[in-house]
């Protein structure tokens, strides 16, 4: 566990169709500024946790209350990253103007989320604002990106939408880099080669960070035509190793094992916590049956047996992540364990 997710709001100033948490302008609130800080010392705490993700959401709704957490985030040691739609870099000034202040607060990494979706509310040159304005201030230019295909296919390597959608927002001469693949470069580096590698990307890099549209959230009711999907037999058992080690915190103090799709059932929440109970609450979660099996064999193996104890799913599904959204839609937390329970009592008996 490294990274801890805090959805600021849940409001957005678009309504994109693919959105896998239904963030949109209807939704309201945000996170108490007081509480976000209790909860940023709370989670700083942890040694395990070396990052603290800002999303929603769209947090640079409330720009000087993110500067506020960033700063509060730095002050501890860790960490800290953003993502948004770049609203605000409608201009090369105005996008430089926005990443100075995030950069002074001492932001480490800022994403621009951009899709095919996304063209509907924003314009296209918004990347080319911030690629550029990005280079200028010293943040590695990073976009993240949802395309067609299937979370099941075992192919490997980016898709043809994935270059035709930076093509049609003016970024295929830039040199794009997965973004996983950056990672464990870096890993590999001494700090010294790690100092000149990341001014490298800043200045001739584009990171890459992409997924492929599951059937969740809005897109459930509205994109399903162009989802990929497969029947749950030919669907493969993979495990999913952020299931209870992404603690993602929603604007109202939910506690969730991931940022999607979980966060879409309130009352699938783990608990509601504060600064002063989210450590002990995110160590409990990581503990619960549901959570060991799908990290350990994936949600497929969860909803097997929770088939043979009676309840029925869709047939066919998109992926993992789709498997869990299937489950929460039907089945409690306590379900979910006493089915989990089950699996690792079983196989302990094997051991």
């Amino acid at each position: 566990m490294t990274t801890s997710v805090l959805l600021y709001t849940m409001r957005c100033n678009i309504a994109c169709a693919h959105c896998s948490v239904n963030s949109g302008p209807k939704r309201q609130g945000a996170m108490n500024l007081d509480e976000a800080l209790a909860l940023v010392d709370g989670l700083a705490a942890q040694p395990h946790i070396r990052f603290i993700d800002i999303s929603g959401g769209e947090p640079m709704l409330h720009p000087k209350e993110i500067e506020a957490v960033i700063r509060r985030v730095k002050s501890h040691g860790k960490g800290v990253r953003l993502t948004s739609n770049g609203f605000w870099a409608s201009t090369p000034k105005r996008a430089e103007a926005v990443l100075r202040r995030l950069k002074e607060a001492g932001l480490d990494s800022i994403g621009l989320s951009l899709d095919k979706w996304h063209l509907e509310f924003l314009p296209a040159n918004l990347a080319r604002c911030f690629v550029d304005a990005c280079r200028i201030v010293g943040f590695p230019p990073l976009v993240s990106c949802v395309v067609r295909g299937s979370a099941n296919d075992a192919a490997t390597g980016a898709p043809q939408e994935l270059k035709s959608l930076l093509d049609y927002y003016g970024l295929a001469a830039e040199r794009a880099t997965d973004l996983n693949d950056w990672g464990a470069y870096m890993d590999s580096l001494s700090e010294s080669e790690r100092s000149a590698f990341l001014e490298e990307t800043i200045q001739k890099r584009l990171l890459v960070n992409w997924q492929f549209l599951t059937g969740e959230g809005r897109a459930a009711a509205r994109l399903m035509s162009e989802v990929d999907t497969a029947l749950l037999s030919q669907t493969p058992q993979t495990p999913c190793p952020v299931a209870g080690r992404m603690p993602t915190i929603d604007q109202a103090g939910r506690l969730f094992p991931c940022c999607a799709p979980w966060v879409n059932y309130a009352d699938r929440a783990f608990a509601k916590v504060s600064g002063a109970t989210v450590g002990a609450e995110v160590a409990a979660m990581e503990t619960r049956p549901s959570l060991q099996v799908i990290r350990r064999w994936g949600p497929k193996r969860l909803m097997l047996e929770l088939m043979a104890r009676g309840h029925s799913f869709p047939e066919r599904n998109s992926g993992i992540c789709n498997l869990c959204g299937q489950m929460l839609e039907q089945v409690d937390l306590s379900t979910l364990d006493a089915a989990a329970e089950a699996i690792l009592a079983r196989e302990a008996e094997c051991v």
